[in-house]
């Protein structure tokens, strides 16, 4: 067996080419993980849905469940306002609490009605409202001329109290002062 194979030397890095090799990898590693990502095209825009104005954004009014009817309501009971300059103040019922809580300007036009939201009258009385059907969701104030010429709020008359005689004379028994005799024992 003259032709036996040697087995071959095992092959060692030199240090020098060991150390570049780990010095390119500790470069190149970090920047691969670095290195920002390609872009993605930005995707093209969408135009935004617009969607039909809800009866309560023709009349100037909010999105707001609690207003829902309120123009219905206020077609209603406009024969009631006193207008001036084709504008109004009034108060509407809140659906849930039942008080008025809400206050707006109506103006009239020739397409309808417009509301602007204002804040509570001073002096708002919601004891004398107009029209004086009970549970009307829209309440207005009661204008009558005052003493100076300038209108002003109503306020509801009291009527008037007969004085009666402020001694008042009532007649009552005298509680017994000693107990009841006990019936004679048998």
């Amino acid at each position: 067996m003259p032709d036996m194979e040697k087995p071959a030397a095992k092959h060692r890095l030199s240090p020098a080419a060991a150390g570049w090799i780990v010095g390119v990898l500790c470069l190149v590693v970090p920047i691969l993980l670095f290195w920002p990502a390609p872009k993605e095209p930005p995707a093209p825009p969408v135009a935004p849905v617009k969607r039909p104005p809800s009866e309560l954004e023709k009349a100037g009014l909010p999105n707001d469940p609690d207003l829902e009817g309120l123009p219905g309501f206020f077609r209603v009971w406009a024969d009631y306002a006193e207008w001036k300059d084709d504008k109004t103040t009034f108060a509407y019922r809140h659906p849930v609490s039942g008080e008025f809580s809400f206050f707006f300007e109506a103006t009239r036009t020739p397409e309808g009605y417009w509301f602007r939201p204002v804040a509570r009258p001073s002096g708002w009385d919601p004891d004398f409202l107009a029209p004086a059907a009970e549970g009307s969701p829209i309440g207005f104030h009661r204008r009558i001329p005052t003493d100076a010429g300038r209108p002003g709020l109503a306020r509801p008359a009291a009527p008037r109290i007969e004085r009666a005689p402020n001694a008042v004379e009532l007649e009552m028994e005298r509680p017994a002062t000693e107990p009841p005799p006990t019936a004679p024992k048998r």
